[in-house]
Parts: C-alpha cells; sequence; structure tokens
C-alpha cells in the first residue's frame, strides 16, 4: 500500500504539467522549419505558414419519431503554404494558365500530442518544400525558353498579417432536428394520434 502511494505522488507532478497547446506546437515548428529550411534550402523559402482545419460533423436520421442513425466525426487537416524564390518570381507562378498546388491537407492527431504533430508536420513540410522547389525550376526553365509574359505582375504580395478563427457549434436545439425526432416535418403535417 505504501509503494503505490509513494508512486502516485512521485507522477503527480508530472500529471500535472500542462501540454502545449496545437498553437504552440505549431508555432515552434514553423519557426524551426522555416530557419532550418532558409538556412539550408537551395532555394530558400522566403514565406511559410502552416493552417490546421478542425472539421467536426454530425449525421443524425430519424424516422416515424425515432432515431434510426446517430454518428460523430471530427478531423484536423493541415495544410502548409511555401514559397520559394522570390515575390516577384516564386513557386506559385502561373505557367500557361496553371498554377501549382502543393498541400492536400494532411491528417493530424486529434489529440495535442506534440511529437506525433511535430513529425506529421516535418513531413509534410519537407514534402511540399521538395515540390515547390521542382515547381520553380520549372518555372525558371519555362521562362528562359519563352519570350517575356504578358502579365509582369509580382506572384507574391505582402501585407499585415490576419488571423481568423471561427467556432461554429451546432447541436440538437435545431428545431428540424426536434421536427425529425418527433416525426414531423416542417410541411404542416400533423403527427397521428
Amino acid at each position: 500500500m505504501r509503494r503505490l502511494l509513494l508512486t502516485f505522488v512521485l507522477t503527480l507532478p508530472l500529471a500535472a504539467a500542462s501540454a502545449p497547446s496545437l498553437l504552440d506546437i505549431l508555432s515552434d515548428e514553423l519557426q524551426r522549419n522555416f530557419t532550418i529550411l532558409k538556412q539550408n534550402g537551395d532555394p530558400p523559402p522566403y514565406y511559410m505558414d502552416y493552417t490546421v482545419t478542425d472539421e467536426e460533423s454530425q449525421s443524425l436520421s430519424a424516422s416515424f419519431g425515432s432515431i434510426d442513425s446517430h454518428s460523430k466525426e471530427r478531423l484536423r487537416y493541415l495544410d502548409v503554404t511555401l514559397r520559394v524564390g522570390a515575390a516577384q518570381l516564386d513557386n506559385y507562378h502561373s505557367v500557361n494558365g496553371q498554377k501549382g498546388r502543393f498541400t492536400r491537407g494532411e491528417v493530424i492527431p486529434l489529440d495535442d500530442v506534440p511529437d506525433a504533430i511535430r513529425r506529421r508536420v516535418w513531413l509534410d513540410t519537407d514534402r511540399t518544400y521538395k515540390l515547390a522547389a521542382r515547381r520553380l525550376i520549372e518555372i525558371k526553365s519555362n521562362q528562359e525558353v519563352k519570350v517575356k509574359d504578358a502579365d509582369s505582375s509580382a506572384d507574391f504580395s505582402s501585407e499585415p498579417p490576419a488571423t481568423y478563427q471561427n467556432t461554429v457549434r451546432l447541436g440538437l436545439q435545431d428545431p428540424r432536428i426536434h421536427a425529425l425526432i418527433l416525426g414531423r416535418a416542417q410541411t404542416g403535417i400533423q403527427a397521428f394520434t
């Protein structure tokens, strides 16, 4: 009994330490990865950002006043935006009307487990960087072969950073969902008594 109590007391301070949030993990990784690629990358990036979309969906199916099925799903997607070259000409430059697409929205863990998220972020950053560097080489090669483009505007403009965060909460308070559960549609049909 004493041994169990001693173990609990020793592990309690470790459990009480707060884990870093997703925002902290991504900020650290963004700084670290940008610095490494800026120093060692050829071509080096001049802009990089991470966007995480946390998506939650619910589905409810009912008939004759009874719920047939109910499901709930939650996913997190990581998008990496990475620009190499310069603001005047970078990997997002349009060639023959087509712009490059470098990220595909990788699924990342729902729990804020730093090592798991860092690994996923680095793998996707590395993959995106390699695609961006290859695309910039193709763009420059294409420009050497072609005569001057009609559009000479910059591929990227520097603007002050903007942040948007929105939480949408949907629940069973919606009267349409109650109507489905009770078996009455809003078409004016009354429930049979």
